[in-house]
């Protein structure tokens, strides 16, 4: 991810506080049904709403359509 900012803060958020949580939701949603599909689909929905809240919803889509043209360079690259 570009942009200007502490590469330490941002590590230690991401170490403390996303990390724990996310190890912690993952194995909260194994208890509820382990099926991969379903735990892949609550994971890209959570995150996608973070995003939302975090950037508002034209700043995700336009994060989200940038991965997803970049995973689809590489892929092309790979082939």
């Amino acid at each position: 991810m570009s942009g200007s900012g502490d590469k330490y803060i941002a590590n230690r958020i991401r170490d403390e506080v996303f990390l724990p949580a996310l190890q912690e939701a993952a194995r909260r949603a194994r208890e509820v049904d382990a099926t991969p599909a379903n735990l892949l689909n609550g994971v890209v929905g959570a995150f996608s709403e973070m995003l939302v809240s975090l950037i508002g919803p034209a700043a995700t889509a336009h994060l989200l359509r940038g991965l997803a043209e970049h995973i689809e360079q590489a892929n092309q690259t790979q082939q």
